[in-house]
């Protein structure tokens, strides 16, 4: 009996360029995905659906509550089941289990990135049972070694992505981010069409460009103890007012993110894509300000964007909401100095080096050595 493992990192958001109604490009952004922190879920056989998150408690007593995890996962399975419900011949049931997770309402798009790798994970699972007791599954879906998630045959799109993991009804960087990695330029909404409601996700195009970072790159991220949390309800209610009057500088947004793509896989322009990533966000910033209470939401924030400057990180900013703060460094050993340097000044917040990821989610199989416990049955899901 095999496991499959799926990994998959995490997102920064460098804003949004559009947010009113009927314009061009509504809910378009730049975004851009990390190796770490990361999620990593295994799916294991089992007569039905059961999820453990218990996990990620001996891993930091302080982390999101196991029962958060458990009750998203299970929202992301009974998605699934809701959508292939009479349609599928094999058997799908499985045990889920959480053995890594991205901090829940930190700026890192844990949400999308969690569904995503449960409705992926689901998928490739499902694909791996034999429909019947002669026809085996194939070993070509099975890989011992890390594969990128674009290589599972047949090949998961944005749209597939966004349909089963429920998301992207606005910013659809976590998506394209979870299947290619790299820098994404989300193109956003077209002006003739609606958005808002799930029905319009079904026909958003989903178009967007990636591209890799130069690979000597890297990203400090620093989180501050205090957070002030925008989310859920919340957040839509925000996004709403907002979206009553264009942006006066979608277009020098635009050609900013353009500006950066093609920069960004260049060793020689670090300097040039931190500076056009800087004015992006100050752009961005001035959408949100007033709910922000300026150009960071709060006070802890704008100390550690402050102090990041400070140590010599460049591109520094506030990743979607916060309370994350990430700064580019050129290379390991400035990181690994700059990173020292916020750890010695602010020994309370948690900060930690990271890579960009060079592809999107990645999955294996492995052998099962021993008999997970779930934690929860299938009447809680």
């Amino acid at each position: 009996m095999k496991v499959l493992h799926l990994q998959t990192g995490c997102r920064l958001h460098f804003g949004l360029i559009e947010l009113a109604a009927g314009e061009p490009m509504r809910f378009a952004g730049l975004g851009l995905m990390l190796d770490q922190p990361n999620f990593e879920l295994a799916f294991s056989a089992a007569e039905s659906f059961t999820v453990d998150a218990s996990p990620i408690e001996s891993q930091n007593p302080t982390a999101d509550s196991k029962d958060e995890f458990e009750s998203r996962i299970g929202a992301a399975i009974r998605q699934r089941q809701a959508l292939v419900a009479g349609t599928e011949q094999r058997s799908t049931t499985c045990h889920v289990r959480l053995l890594n997770a991205l901090p829940l309402h930190s700026g890192l798009g844990a949400g999308t990135q969690l569904a995503a790798s449960v409705a992926a994970g689901l998928e490739l699972f499902t694909r791996a049972q034999p429909t019947s007791s002669a026809q085996p599954a194939a070993n070509c879906l099975q890989p011992t070694l890390w594969q990128p998630i674009l290589d599972a045959q047949p090949t998961l799109s944005a749209q597939w992505l966004s349909q089963h993991a429920d998301r992207g009804l606005r910013s659809a960087v976590g998506l394209v981010g979870f299947l290619r990695g790299g820098l994404i330029l989300d193109e956003g909404y077209p002006s003739d069409q609606a958005c808002g409601t799930k029905a319009d996700r079904m026909t958003r195009p989903l178009a967007a460009q990636t591209q890799q970072l130069a690979a000597q790159w890297r990203v400090v991220l620093a989180v501050p103890q205090q957070r002030a949390e925008i989310s859920g309800a919340k957040e839509a209610e925000v996004m709403a007012e907002l979206g009553s009057l264009p942006n006066p500088h979608r277009p020098q947004m635009l050609a900013l993110a353009q500006r950066a793509m093609g920069l960004a896989a260049d060793n020689n322009h670090f300097v040039e894509f931190t500076d056009c990533l800087d004015r992006y966000m100050q752009f961005g910033a001035q959408l949100f300000s007033r709910y922000q209470g300026g150009m960071y939401n709060g006070a802890d924030v704008t100390e550690a964007v402050q102090l990041a400057q400070a140590v010599g990180l460049r591109g520094v900013g506030q990743s979607s909401w916060g309370p994350t703060v990430f700064g580019f460094a050129e290379t390991q050993a400035c990181a690994e100095h700059r990173a020292e340097q916020l750890r010695r000044q602010r020994p309370d917040w948690s900060v930690r080096i990271s890579t960009p990821a060079t592809c999107g989610a990645r999955y294996r199989w492995q052998p099962s050595h021993h008999k997970e416990t779930p934690i929860c049955d299938s009447s809680v899901l």
